[in-house]
């Protein structure tokens, strides 16, 4: 297995999207059109590009964490063809709150969101897709039809895992492990937690085809 405990390395949205515009005009790849799945402009290759959103673990006030993911979506917006919003990432602190006040927050927060992607379609730009990517499905079904009736348009499953103790390994990468995140944290990837993301990954899916939503709400297994 491997342990993601990077932080959040980053010289910030703008040099990023600096990045992609240069990718794009090098490639001759235009942002496509989220209906088909094409380029948006005439030729061009098509090769999809997202962008994954997670507010800043230096904001500890909610609505300042919030505005900052909003700020974050609108400057992607227009060279984005998806945004993933990391509603899971293990370095940061995503929300007070258990059982229904989480989901009350997720909602909020996923609510604006939404809406400012939908703004910014009915100002004349594409309709970006948006993704929630999740360290558990929980109840696969109600997940499902939760984020699409929000109007998110996939989720992305499942993020590092930080239950350590739930899953088998070596003892010699068990005494590391625990003492490594005893002191810096961080979440679980790779082979060990293959079982679990699989398996709700398939849930995801038959979900999907359950509600009647194939076509229109994506699973994306990481």
């Amino acid at each position: 297995g491997a342990l993601n405990s990077l932080g959040l390395p980053s010289k910030g949205v703008e040099p990023a999207l600096r990045n992609i515009a240069a990718f794009r005009e090098r490639h001759g790849v235009p942002p496509q059109r989220a209906e088909h799945g094409r380029p948006a402009g005439d030729g061009g290759a098509s090769f999809p590009v997202g962008v994954s959103i997670m507010g800043h673990p230096a904001h500890s006030d909610p609505a300042d964490k919030l505005e900052g993911v909003l700020r974050c979506v609108r400057l992607c917006l227009p060279l984005a063809d998806f945004i993933e919003i990391n509603e899971s990432c293990p370095n940061v602190h995503h929300g007070g709150g258990h059982g229904g006040d989480a989901t009350a927050e997720l909602r909020k927060r996923l609510e604006a969101i939404v809406a400012e992607r939908d703004a910014a379609a009915r100002g004349g730009g594409r309709r970006v897709p948006l993704l929630v990517k999740l360290g558990d499905l929980g109840e696969a079904e109600g997940t499902v039809r939760f984020l699409s009736r929000l109007g998110i348009d996939g989720v992305v499953a499942l993020n590092t895992q930080k239950d350590y103790a739930s899953f088998e390994l070596p003892p010699a990468d068990r005494a590391l492990l625990d003492s490594y995140t005893a002191r810096y944290g961080g979440g679980l990837s790779g082979p060990p937690i293959l079982d679990r993301s699989s398996a709700q990954a398939a849930a995801a899916q038959a979900a999907v085809r359950e509600l009647g939503l194939a076509g229109r709400f994506v699973v994306v297994h990481v």
